[in-house]
């Protein structure tokens, strides 16, 4: 079985540009950031899947053909609960959720929890004033990024002790 995930993933330039503006700028040891090629968002988690079911899940994303490109852009910075550090979707945030929505209808899964973000960091000792200061400094970074969304990705996840690593697994062009 496989970890399989839904992801609008961004360019290379995009992801690059966070890296060097944000990602950088996080403290090493008590927050864990983002390996740069990881960088995404995610549109839904599907789970271990077994091959045959990563088939359907292929011919039932052809639907996604229809919907339409378009433009994302990126700023702003944010947190869950202290443990997860974001950038914000800040232009087609609703073409995400209708895309997260979508999703759930034709994979028959029910998740009203999207939130369209890219996820910079992952907490592991930092404490709520420290976040807060994260939070701050990023945020006076001042940074935003905009794109086209031209495809919907599925994405393997495979977990180690040096964090996950993923890997396109297929691709559905948006019209």
């Amino acid at each position: 079985m496989k970890r399989m995930f839904v992801a609008v993933n961004l360019p290379a330039e995009i992801k690059k540009g966070i890296h060097e503006k944000l990602v950088q700028a996080i403290p090493a040891g008590k927050a864990r950031p983002v390996e740069t090629e990881n960088l995404h968002v995610t549109l839904k988690f599907l789970g271990y899947l077994h091959p045959e079911k990563l088939a359907e899940v292929r011919e039932k994303l052809q639907a996604l053909a229809a919907v339409k490109k378009f433009e994302v852009g990126l700023a702003g910075i944010g947190e869950f609960g202290g443990r997860v550090v974001w950038l914000g979707v800040s232009k087609g945030g609703e073409e995400m959720k209708a895309l997260s929505d979508k999703l759930d209808e034709l994979l028959q899964v029910k998740d009203d929890r999207f939130h369209a973000h890219v996820t910079l960091a992952r907490n592991k000792e930092l404490k709520a004033p420290e976040v807060r200061e994260l939070l701050a400094a990023l945020e006076k970074e001042g940074c935003s990024w905009s794109f086209k969304a031209e495809s919907v990705d599925v994405m393997e996840s495979v977990l180690s002790a040096k964090g996950p690593k993923y890997a396109l697994q297929f691709r559905q062009p948006l019209e």
